[in-house]
């Protein structure tokens, strides 16, 4: 933090590459805020897993049923619609 950067070590990332993540000068004042006020490692809590934020919201609106990947599939199509460039 101290450099303005977030370094993932290879054993926290998917593809096993470090990765080095530059903040913006807001980034580091809301993270600077949020430390202070925690006592905790995790910045904005911990988190395990999606089943139970789905099943609260599920239960909240009347929608067909879905999944987490279409949240994927629906952001894909319209960023494609905007004619972004696939990164992957």
């Amino acid at each position: 933090m101290a450099k303005g950067l977030i370094n993932l070590p290879a054993s926290r990332t998917k593809n096993k590459h470090s990765h080095e993540i530059p903040l913006s000068p807001t980034v580091r004042s809301i993270l600077d805020r949020a430390n202070a006020n925690s006592s905790d490692d995790f910045v904005f809590g911990r988190f395990t897993a999606w089943s139970r934020p789905k099943a609260a919201l599920d239960r909240r609106c009347a929608l067909p049923a879905w999944t987490l990947h279409d949240l994927r599939r629906t952001c894909a199509t319209g960023l494609g619609n905007l004619r972004l460039p696939r990164l992957m």
